[in-house]
Formats: C-alpha cells, structure tokens, sequence
C-alpha cells in the first residue's frame, strides 16, 4: 500500500512543478490515501438500485412462499392471494351492492321465474359439486358409491349461493360471482323464446 501512495505522490509532484503547490500536493496525497483506506475497509460497494431490488425480490419471494396452499382435489400446490376469510368478505360485499343497487327490482322468492332459476341453479351447484342453495339443505355427496368399496374423494364445499332475479324486461343479461347467482327477467324472456 504505501508503494501505491508513494507512486501517487510522485505523480502529483511532477505534475504540479515547483513552488507553493507542495500545500496542493499533500492535500490530493491525503484524499488519495482516505480514498485507498476506504477501498481497503470496503473493496466493492453495491449500487442503492441493487440493494432495492434485492429486499424488493424477498419481500415478494416471501409473500408468494406465504400463500402457497394444496388443492384437496390435485394435491397439487398453487398460489392463492386471497385467503377464505378475504373471499367471504368479498363475497358479502358484491352480494350487498347489488342488493342495493337492484332494490325495489328484485322478484320474490315465490314468484314462478325465481323457482325456476334456483332449481336449475341448485341443480347445476349439486352436478358441479360447488356447494348449496342459501335456506337449502346441503345436498349429500352423490359421488361416493355405497354399493362398492372404491370411493371417489370429491370435498363438498359448504358456499351458499344466493339467487337474484331482476325484473327488467329491458335488460338480457347475467352475472354470477362466488356466492350470487343474479339473472335479468330479459333474459329469461330471452332464453324462452
């Protein structure tokens, strides 16, 4: 090291000549030498974009590794961002501002359109084994066989689906989140003719 410093200050000097830059020369001799400590100290310094995008890159490694879950049908791992307990919340959400939004709209449960959406409703959640009717039963598990030893594992899910039928002849259309079921009277004058 002091060659180094030594190689340095002999450049410095016959650079700067004779005279009063010999006060110039020590003060690049000193900022040289804290320059050459402080690589000493630390070779190598890391960019501030390098140290960002490493704890950026384990804060999502983290997060991805923290909602990995097993799929009861596979077996399977995959990434879910949203919990159950984010999914209901959602769920009660989307439920209440169409409740809101369609208020004064909505047809009875009574009434012969909304029978007959929520039995084909309740027919294709039992098929699809996705889960039951709001103020229905459960429907059992129709796939596994009594008569014989091997058993199909296929999990019930315990979702209550909720039936909309909004009275307006204008609009054909229909929508369907996890837990709703809304269908528009055009559509069913629609889907009659």
């Amino acid at each position: 090291m002091l060659t180094v410093l030594r190689q340095i200050s002999l450049r410095l000097r016959s650079r700067t000549g004779a005279g009063n830059s010999s006060q110039l020369t020590t003060k690049r001799l000193y900022a040289v030498e804290r320059t050459v400590k402080r690589n000493k100290i630390m070779p190598w310094t890391v960019p501030p974009r390098v140290i960002g995008l490493a704890v950026a890159g384990l804060i999502l490694g983290g997060y991805y590794v923290a909602h990995l879950e097993t799929a009861p049908e596979t077996g399977r791992r995959r990434f879910m961002p949203l919990t159950k307990q984010d999914e209901e919340y959602f769920r009660l959400k989307i439920l209440y501002a169409r409740l809101k939004l369609y208020r004064g709209n909505i047809l009875p449960v009574h009434h012969p359109t909304t029978q007959l959406v929520r039995r084909i409703t309740q027919r294709i959640l039992t098929s699809s084994n996705l889960g039951h009717l709001e103020g229905e039963q459960p429907p059992m598990d129709s796939w596994r066989s009594t008569t014989s030893t091997a058993k199909i594992p296929r999990p019930l899910t315990d979702t209550k689906w909720v039936v909309l039928v909004v009275d307006d002849a204008d609009d054909v259309n229909a929508l369907a989140t996890i837990g709703l079921v809304c269908i528009f009277y055009g559509r069913h004058v629609y889907c009659a003719e």
